[in-house]
């Protein structure tokens, strides 16, 4: 190691490069030899960020897993070369095989797994993995540099300790963690139970004075027709030749309803629907009209715009395909139960090809009232039972005009509206609160592993054997390897 050093440490440390005292493994193991034998496989997945803990983990049969990996006991420590700045550090307590980008560590002499892994896991090692990592899509560390990574070595007896220290004090982190988990899962329950309660008419009272539903229904279908009238006529047709029939529905089957409330469906809320345009890549350019697509919107129904593409539109066109405010938006294809209503963006915008745009009687209804219900958990599951999978799932307009949907007189379902909206914001509090302490248990966590690693946490001994001794030890170890290596090679 060069004469340089990172920080401060206790006069009994040393530093080392960690291929000094650690060693890369490299034993490969082909899981497809033996198809029907069950392996502890790990992939980069299974390893929660900073924490290091194992995630969604079962073991896997041999046919499954496609390539050569790599061998691992549980001497060694697992590190993620690939998107280091995501902080992936296992200490497995069984056997296995990983995958070839996350690599085993084992470390040398009488150093501590433990101590080393606690290390790797510190914000000094993710800047200095950071300031290595090459490639921009799949970044990642170079064994070489890994090699070189500057370790601070403590002597052996003080390993023992730090390591209790540490665990002590992240053992109530991690239980802090786990509360705020609990918290966020409580959250998501009560937005739908919100939702849930919301169309049972659960959330709002009754008042005489609101005007019953099957009125407002009633204005509803008669702007269809009118609108309906228009269409014929713009493409010279007698209206008169063609009626207007509503959709009948089983009443009975779909449940009863809060009194002044009427089943009926999204078609008769609905003036009319089309699917979003399809652009060939090439014509898109960086100032035409944007285009909303389905990673544009959230579980939450809101449309949070992240570098949308834009395609040039004339003005017929952004008329045609152009969205107005109050226009409901439902994935078609891939994410199933994505909806959203279309807020002005203060320019022209289009829904994407795996959209379909619903424009919405705003006049008569507000429109959020069936955004509401799209994300609610009876929205939601008519969505997923009309889906229809061959490679991806797909759902057509024709399926989602047909959903069965209860509405309120129209100033109940305006209270509704606004009481959901006051129970989002209380979670979106609740929840931003969660996101803060538990960003701030991570911070805490950190500073233990600062502290620990420059000799901050524990008092030194110094009748310990200098870490000194310990790094000449394992060099003189592996010099006589080396030799007995050679030796072995000469007598072939």
């Amino acid at each position: 190691m060069n004469d340089t050093v990172p920080y401060r440490i206790p006069q009994t440390w040393q530093w080392a490069e960690l291929g000094d005292i650690a060693e890369i493994v490299r034993v490969q193991v082909n899981p497809q030899l033996k198809p029907r034998d069950k392996f502890n496989y790990l992939s980069i997945e299974n390893v929660e960020a900073n924490t290091g803990e194992l995630v969604n983990f079962t073991p896997s049969l041999g046919k499954g897993i496609k390539s050569a990996k790599i061998a691992f006991t549980t001497g060694d420590i697992l590190y993620s070369k690939l998107r280091p700045y995501l902080n992936k550090v296992h200490l497995p307590i069984f056997d296995g095989i990983s995958a070839t980008d996350l690599i085993p560590i084992r470390p040398l002499g009488r150093i501590q797994r433990e101590y080393l892994g606690y290390f790797l896991r510190t914000a000094f090692v993710v800047e200095y993995a950071n300031q290595k990592t090459r490639g921009i899509q799949l970044p990642r560390l170079p064994v070489d540099d890994l090699l070189k990574l500057p370790v601070p070595v403590a002597p052996i007896p003080e390993q023992g300790t730090i390591v209790g220290k540490i665990e002590k004090g992240l053992v109530e982190i991690r239980a802090a963690k786990r509360a705020l988990r609990k918290v966020r899962d409580v959250i998501r329950q009560f937005r739908q139970s919100v939702l849930a309660r919301a169309f049972r008419g659960d959330l709002t009272d009754r008042e005489p004075s609101d005007e019953p539903a099957e009125k407002l229904l009633e204005k509803m279908r008669q702007e269809h027709r009118r609108g309906s009238e228009e269409r014929l006529q713009m493409k010279a047709k007698d209206p008169k030749k063609y009626g207007y029939e509503s959709q009948s529905m089983d009443v009975l089957r779909l449940g009863e309803l809060p009194r002044g409330w009427v089943w009926t469906t999204i078609a008769e809320l609905t003036d009319s629907s089309f699917y979003g345009p399809r652009f060939a890549r090439d014509e898109y350019t960086q100032n035409g009209v944007v285009t909303i697509r389905t990673t544009d919107i959230t579980d939450r129904g809101e449309i949070v715009l992240n570098n949308p593409p834009r395609v040039p539109l004339d003005r017929d066109q952004i008329e045609h395909f152009g969205l107005r405010d109050g226009d409901l938006l439902v994935a078609r294809s891939g994410s199933i139960g994505k909806c959203s209503i279309f807020e002005p963006l203060g320019e022209p915008a289009i829904p994407g090809a795996y959209l379909i745009r619903f424009r919405l009687y705003c006049r008569l209804l507000p429109p959020r009232y069936v955004l509401y219900y799209l994300l609610s958990p009876m929205g939601q599951s008519l969505l997923t039972a009309a889906a229809t999978a061959v490679t991806q799932a797909n759902i057509n307009a024709e399926k989602i005009l047909h959903f069965p949907i209860p509405i309120a007189p129209e100033h109940e379902m305006r209270r509704i509206v606004s009481r959901i909206q006051i129970a989002q914001t209380g979670a979106d509090t609740v929840e931003e609160q969660v996101k803060t302490t538990t960003a701030s248990t991570t911070l805490l966590e950190q500073s233990i592993l600062h502290y620990a690693f420059r000799g901050a946490l524990v008092q030194q001994n110094p009748e310990d054997e200098p870490a000194s001794v310990l790094l000449e030890r394992i060099r003189a170890s592996r010099t006589a390897m080396g030799r007995r290596e050679n030796l072995k090679r000469f007598w072939r």
